[in-house]
């Protein structure tokens, strides 16, 4: 099965570098996207090999749907949907076909990620935890990690993305794909198989104060609290071996 994965940056090079050389250990993945715009994030896919497309960083929804045009050209037999910080195991690509496109699946993630809090002055911290998006019920991926396949694309002609939003696109995702009857579903706990999200001194328009303020709140009772990783350090190197967190907490 060939899968392409799609990168969104801006001005974030070396987080950046560490995310798609983790994608290139997928062992379905054909070709690496990153839409950028600005040099310094076409240095950074340069550095790594990856396609680069250069779009306006705003709206952002049109800059990530330039990015699946080009993927396009690959030919490929889904799109695997991954932000500049959102760190994969190896087995990623491998756990979403075998739980999700080899089942009919059409949307196919995780509700499950850890969140990795490295920015400079704190405490090294790895939160799991789990960010239910119900949706008349299906069992809904977040958008990070998400796996689109051939079927809905082509029934969307590739126009996955809305136009001219920079806020809410994963919910008008999943309404695009329910429209056109494609089925989501999500990998579940797997053992060794996991997304991290890390959080260090670049701006993200979900931060780490935004999920510390929602996790097991009244308010936001879809976000809870797994369990508090003991070793963070220990736990990054073994399932993203050769990457080092210590460069974005100084």
């Amino acid at each position: 099965m060939k899968i392409v994965s799609l990168t969104a940056t801006y001005k974030r090079k070396d987080i950046t570098v560490d995310t798609i050389k983790l994608l290139t250990t997928q062992k379905d993945l054909v070709g690496a996207v990153v839409v950028g715009s600005c040099d310094e994030d076409f240095k950074a896919a340069e550095q790594v090999g990856a396609v680069y497309v250069q779009h306006n960083n705003a709206p952002l929804s049109n800059k990530w749907q330039a990015g699946l045009n080009k993927a396009r050209e690959f030919d490929p037999d889904a799109v695997l949907i991954c932000g500049s910080n959102d760190w994969l195991t190896s087995n990623w690509c491998d756990a979403c076909i075998k739980e999700g496109l080899n089942k009919g699946i059409d949307y196919i993630g995780s509700d499950i990620l850890y969140c990795c809090d490295a920015r400079p002055d704190h405490t090294l911290k790895i939160l799991k935890i789990r960010s239910l998006q119900p949706w008349g019920g299906w069992k809904i991926p977040t958008g990070a990690g998400s796996m689109i396949s051939r079927n809905i694309l082509d029934k969307l002609n590739w126009q996955v993305f809305p136009v001219g939003l920079d806020i809410s696109v994963d919910s008008y995702i999943r309404e695009k794909i329910k429209n056109v009857n494609g089925q989501a579903g999500v990998i579940g706990d797997i053992k060794d198989v996991s997304l991290c999200c890390v959080y260090s001194v670049w701006n993200s328009l979900h931060d780490w104060e935004w999920f510390m303020h929602r996790i097991d709140s009244k308010d936001y009772p879809r976000v809870t609290l797994f369990k508090d990783i003991k070793n963070p350090a220990q736990w990054l190197a073994k399932n993203y071996p050769g990457i080092s967190i210590e460069k974005y907490k100084k």
